[in-house]
C-alpha cells in the first residue's frame, strides 16, 4: 500500500508526465488553454482555472490559472472555451511579507505553478467542439443560477442560495463569511458529508416507494448513487463534495447488500480511493478537515454521548446533536487554528439551532430548483423560501455578533497541530482503558506541549528586528524588541490600512503585543545600525553621523546620485510607495555607486534581524 501510494503521487508530478506542457515550454510558444472553471474575481481581474491542450500545436496538458483584466470592453469567458496566445507563462510569486498568505505554495498543493495574465488584444476565443461531462455538468449549474436570479431574492439570500444548493461560493461576499465564521457556521455554507448526508435521507424517502417492485432495493440503490454524483458534477467535483459523495455511496452499496456495520471501513475505503483517484486531494483542506471531523464523531462521539443518557425523546435528538457538533469541532480545532488562527465558541449554538433546519433549507431548496426549470414555481413558494433563508441569516448574524466567545489572532504552528492530536489521541485511550500506563504517556504528552510553548516564548523574547513592508503606496515600518512590536505609519493613514498586515506577523509569533503605533520618523537606530528616511527632496542630510540604510518613500524628488557622494549606505530601500519609474532610476545609481538596492515590490520586505 505504502509503494501503491508512493508511485501514484510521484507520477502525478509534472516533471514525470511526458505529456505536461512545462516539458517543453518555452518563452514565446504558441499556446492552447481550454476554460475549465470559473473562479473568484476582484475588482482588477476575471479569474478562472484553465488546462493547457497544446503548445505550439503540440498535445499537451497540464492546469494552469489565468487572469483575464476585469474590463468592460472584454466579456467574461466561458466553459470549454479555447483560448489561442502567445503570452508568457509566469510563476507563482513567494509573499512579499512575513505571515502573509502564501499563495505559491497553496496553488502547488493543488498542481498548479503557473498562472496566465492576458489583456486586451492578447488573445483571440476559439470554440472547443469536445465538451466534456463535468463541463456540461456546471454550464447546467449556470444556468439554473441564471433562472434562479430572476426572482425576487435579494444579494444576500441568492449568495447562500448559490453556495448551499450548489456548492457556487465564488461570489460570496467577505461580509457573509465573516458572520458565518464568527458563529462557527462556516461549514454549512460549504457543501460537505453533513449535506450530502441530508440529501441521501431526503432521497431515501422520495425513493421508498420502489423498494415494494421487483429488484426495487437495487434499483433504487441505482437512483441513488446516479443522483448523488449528478450532484457532485454540478457542484464542481470539489474534494470535499467527492469524498462525501463517495463515502455514502460505499454505505448506501453496503447498506442494500447488507454489510452496513462498520463506519470505520466506509471511511476508510473513500479515503483510500479518493487518494487514488486525485493525490493532492490530501493538501485541500476541506478534505483534511472533512476526514478528520468523521474521524473525531466516530472515535470521540460514543465516549461523550455515554457521559449522559436522556430520558425523554426531544432531549435525547437535541444530546445526540450535540455529540456530533463537540466531536467534530474538538477534532479539527487543531487544523482551524493552524489555518484561519480564529476560534468561535459560539459554534454549538449555530449547530443546535441551524442544523434542525437545515434538510428544510437544503428539501425546499431542491424542490425550489426543480419547480423552476419546469417553469412552475409559485411567487408563494419563493417568498417562503426567502423568509427562511433571511431568518437563517439573522440568526447566524446574532449569534456572530457574542463577541466574547469569538477568539482571533491565535499563535498556532504546525509542530502544535501534530502535539495536540497526540494529545487528543492518548486522552481517549485513557478514557477507554484507565490505566497507569496511559496516564503517564498522557502527562509526558502535555509535559512536551508545555515545553515547547516555554521554548517559543523564550526564543521570542531573543529576537530583534526591524522591518520595512511592502504595500502599495503605503508605507509600513516595524520594530520588534522581544514580545514588544511598535509600529510605524504615515500619519494621515494610522494603522487602519494595516491591520491585517499586523494580523498576520502577529499569528506567526506567541506572545507577541503591539505596544504602541507612531508615525514614520526619518532616523531610526536599530542596535549598531543608523537608518535614514527620506520621503521628501528638502531633507537634510548633514546629521552628524553615516547613514548605514537608507530608505526611500513616498516618491521623494532626490538627485541620488549626488547624495551617493556625500554618504555611503551600505543598503538602499525602496518601498511600494514610490513610482516605479522613480525605482528604476535610483536602482542605477545604487549599481554604479556599489550598494545593494533592495526594491520591496519584488525582492519583498526588508527584515533587519539581530539576537539581542
Amino acid at each position: 500500500m505504502t509503494f501503491l501510494g508512493i508511485t501514484i503521487s510521484t507520477r502525478s508530478k509534472p516533471h514525470h508526465i511526458r505529456a505536461h506542457f512545462s516539458n517543453h515550454y518555452v518563452q514565446g510558444s504558441l499556446l492552447e488553454v481550454k476554460i475549465l472553471e470559473k473562479l473568484k474575481n476582484n475588482d482588477f481581474y476575471m479569474s478562472y482555472l484553465g488546462e493547457i491542450i497544446g503548445v505550439n500545436r503540440l498535445r499537451s496538458e497540464g492546469k494552469i490559472m489565468i487572469r483575464v483584466a476585469n474590463k468592460d470592453s472584454l466579456k467574461p469567458l466561458q466553459l470549454d472555451e479555447v483560448l489561442v496566445t502567445a503570452q508568457k507563462l509566469l510563476r507563482f510569486k513567494e509573499p512579499l511579507n512575513p505571515g502573509e498568505f502564501n499563495f505559491k505554495e497553496y496553488a502547488r498543493r493543488k498542481g498548479l505553478f503557473y498562472q496566465l495574465t492576458l489583456d486586451n488584444g492578447e488573445f483571440f476565443v476559439a470554440k472547443d467542439e469536445q465538451m466534456g461531462i463535468r463541463s456540461k455538468a456546471l454550464m447546467l449549474r449556470e444556468q439554473m443560477l441564471r433562472s434562479l436570479v430572476k426572482q425576487d431574492f435579494s444579494p444576500e439570500e441568492f449568495m447562500i442560495i448559490e453556495a448551499l444548493l450548489l456548492g457556487r461560493k465564488n461570489d460570496l461576499a467577505k461580509e457573509i463569511t465573516e458572520k458565518y465564521k464568527n458563529a462557527g457556521a462556516m461549514h454549512i455554507l460549504a457543501i460537505s458529508g453533513l449535506h450530502i448526508g441530508i440529501l441521501l435521507m431526503i432521497l431515501n424517502i422520495i425513493l421508498k416507494p420502489i423498494e415494494k417492485i421487483k429488484h426495487g432495493k437495487k434499483a433504487k440503490l441505482f437512483l441513488l448513487l446516479l443522483f448523488l454524483w449528478f450532484f457532485a458534477l454540478l457542484s464542481g467535483l470539489s474534494p470535499s463534495v467527492v469524498r462525501s459523495v463517495l463515502m455514502f455511496s460505499i454505505l448506501s452499496i453496503g447498506i442494500v447488500t447488507g454489510r452496513s456495520s462498520n463506519l470505520n471501513h466506509y471511511l476508510f475505503v473513500s479515503l483510500f480511493l479518493t487518494l487514488l483517484i486525485e493525490p493532492l486531494f490530501i493538501f485541500d483542506l476541506g478534505f483534511q478537515l472533512s476526514y478528520v471531523a468523521l474521524i473525531s464523531i466516530i472515535g470521540i462521539g460514543p465516549i461523550i454521548k455515554n457521559l449522559w443518557t436522556p430520558k425523554h425523546k426531544l432531549l435525547r435528538y437535541f444530546w445526540a446533536l450535540f455529540v456530533v457538533s463537540l466531536a467534530a469541532q474538538l477534532g479539527i480545532l487543531p487544523l482551524s487554528l493552524y489555518y484561519f488562527h480564529h476560534f468561535s465558541g459560539a459554534f454549538m449554538l449555530s449547530s443546535l439551532i441551524v442544523i434542525p433546519i437545515l434538510g428544510l433549507v437544503l428539501g425546499g431548496g431542491y424542490m425550489m430548483i426543480f419547480l423552476d426549470q419546469i417553469n412552475y414555481l409559485p411567487k408563494m413558494y419563493v417568498g417562503i423560501y426567502s423568509y427562511l433563508i433571511e431568518s437563517m441569516n439573522r440568526v447566524i448574524d446574532l449569534i456572530g455578533n457574542i463577541e466574547i466567545l469569538i477568539y482571533s489572532g491565535i499563535y498556532f504552528n504546525l509542530f502544535l497541530v501534530i502535539l495536540c492530536y497526540i494529545l487528543i489521541y492518548y486522552i481517549v485511550k485513557f478514557i477507554k482503558l484507565r490505566s497507569i500506563e496511559q496516564l503517564i504517556k498522557l502527562c509526558f504528552c502535555c509535559m512536551v506541549i508545555f515545553s515547547f510553548l516555554l521554548f517559543e516564548y523564550k526564543m521570542g523574547q531573543s529576537k530583534s528586528n526591524f522591518m520595512v513592508f511592502n504595500k502599495y503606496k503605503e508605507s509600513l515600518f516595524f520594530k520588534r524588541s522581544g514580545n514588544d512590536l511598535t509600529i510605524y505609519a504615515s500619519p494621515e493613514n494610522g494603522t487602519v490600512h494595516f491591520e491585517k498586515k499586523i494580523e498576520d506577523y502577529s499569528t506567526q509569533h506567541l506572545n507577541l503585543t503591539l505596544n504602541h503605533a507612531e508615525g514614520i520618523k526619518h532616523f531610526y537606530k536599530f542596535q549598531n545600525k543608523h537608518i535614514m528616511v527620506i520621503d521628501h527632496e528638502s531633507i537634510k542630510t548633514d546629521f552628524g553621523f553615516e547613514p548605514d540604510i537608507l530608505v526611500l518613500i513616498k516618491s521623494p524628488k532626490i538627485n541620488l546620485n549626488r547624495l551617493l557622494m556625500k554618504i555611503h549606505p551600505s543598503v538602499i530601500i525602496a518601498d511600494g510607495s514610490n513610482y516605479q519609474t522613480y525605482k528604476s532610476l535610483w536602482k542605477k545609481s545604487a549599481k554604479a555607486a556599489g550598494v545593494i538596492f533592495h526594491d520591496t515590490s519584488k525582492d519583498g520586505a526588508f527584515i533587519l534581524s539581530e539576537e539581542s
